[in-house]
Parts: C-alpha cells; sequence; structure tokens
C-alpha cells in the first residue's frame, strides 16, 4: 500500500512539473531552470508541437464546415438583397459622392448576407445533428458525422454572427443609420427559429420563406 502511494506521489509531482514547464513555454520563458536540470527545450518544442498542430485541426475543420455548408454558395443569396437596394439607391440622377455611399452600403449588405446565411446554416447543422447521424441523405454531413466537434460549430456560428452584427453597426457608424443595429438581434433569432420549427409544425419551410423574402425589405431598410 505504501509502494503504490509513493508511485502516486511521484506521478502527481511529475504532472506538476509538466504542467510548470508547460506554463512557462507557454510564455516563452523556457530558458528558466527546474530543479537544476537546465532549460527542457524538447519539451517546449513538443508543447509547441501540440498548439501548432491543434490549430491546424481547427482551421482543417473550419474548411470542412464551409464546404459542408456551401459557404461559396452565398452569393447565391445575395440577388434579392441587391435588387432591394438598387430600388432604393440613388438611380440615375445620383451624383458621384451619392454612388459611392451606395457602393459602401452595398458592400456591407455583402458582409451581413454572408455573415447571416452561415450563421442559419450553422445553427441548422448543430440544432440537427442527431437527427442527421440517423437519417441516410444527411448523415455525410461533418458535424453529424463527428468529423467537426460542436464546440468549433459554435465558433464558426457565434463568428459569423459576430460578423453579420458587425456589418449591422457599419451602418451605424458610416451611414449614421441605426436600425440594421437595432434589427440585428432579431433577425438572427428568426433565421435560428427555423430549425427549431421542423419539430413542432409542418409550416416549417414557410418560416424560411419569410426569412429569404425578408432580405430585399432589410437591404431597403439598410440603404434608406
Amino acid at each position: 500500500g505504501r509502494d503504490l502511494a509513493d508511485r502516486g506521489a511521484a506521478g502527481a509531482l511529475r504532472a506538476a512539473r509538466a504542467a510548470e514547464l508547460r506554463g512557462r513555454c507557454d510564455r516563452g520563458v523556457d530558458r528558466l531552470r527546474l530543479d537544476g536540470a537546465g532549460p527542457n527545450l524538447s519539451f517546449c518544442m513538443t508543447i509547441a508541437g501540440e498548439a501548432t498542430a491543434e490549430r491546424r485541426g481547427v482551421g482543417r475543420a473550419l474548411r470542412l464546415l464551409a464546404a459542408d455548408i456551401k459557404l461559396a454558395h452565398s452569393v447565391f443569396a445575395l440577388p434579392f438583397a441587391i435588387l432591394g437596394a438598387f430600388l432604393v439607391g440613388p438611380g440615375p440622377a445620383g451624383d458621384r459622392a451619392a454612388w459611392l455611399g451606395f457602393a459602401g452600403k452595398v458592400g456591407l449588405i455583402v458582409v451581413c448576407m454572408v455573415g447571416a446565411r452561415t450563421w442559419a446554416m450553422v445553427f441548422n447543422r448543430l440544432a440537427d445533428r442527431e437527427i442527421d447521424a440517423r437519417n441516410q441523405r444527411t448523415s455525410g454531413r461533418v458535424i453529424a458525422a463527428g468529423r467537426v466537434s460542436p464546440f468549433v460549430g459554435w465558433l464558426a456560428a457565434l463568428g459569423a454572427a459576430g460578423v453579420f452584427v458587425l456589418g449591422t453597426w457599419g451602418f451605424w457608424w458610416f451611414f449614421k443609420n441605426p436600425w440594421p443595429s437595432y434589427l440585428a438581434a432579431p433577425v438572427l433569432a428568426w433565421l435560428a427559429f427555423y430549425s427549431l420549427t421542423k419539430r413542432f409544425t409542418a409550416m416549417c419551410h414557410v418560416v424560411l420563406g419569410v426569412s429569404l423574402a425578408a432580405s430585399p425589405v432589410a437591404a431597403a431598410i439598410a440603404v434608406r
């Protein structure tokens, strides 16, 4: 029993020393000595390698997720919003300054649309991951298949929501139009709500249709 306790104590001491070295490596002070042993460069190199691998792992997961939600297809969500923007834009009578301002607004609309679509798509993958895993048609989706963790999915979803909110804030900051910022949270909530409606109503696609139909209205509000 005493031998077992000694081994446990020794293991705890080694773990504590490893944690101390890890902290020193993370702070970039690996030249400090531990128990007179000198700099443990190999340990620090191992820690650096693990950190690099972890970053690469997250980057790969984000690329998989972007491919899964077809991020490049965000362009197909833009025509209605851009049309709504042009309907209330400067028109033929607009001068150069008006058109430059309008171009800036269109740029912010593109940012907001990509952020909103990404938020909606990733939230849908997260909310439905268990259902998708049981469905042959959707079981290959990266979160349902376990190739991307829900944690990374939430990072991507919240990051996309943050991009959307920053884009709406840009209308307030640059063009003195606060309405996109006021409506940002309700819009994100409505987009997420679609993923939940499938659980209690067959009218879920009406909610999706409202989301799509709202884009030219939202763009018009932003440009005005």
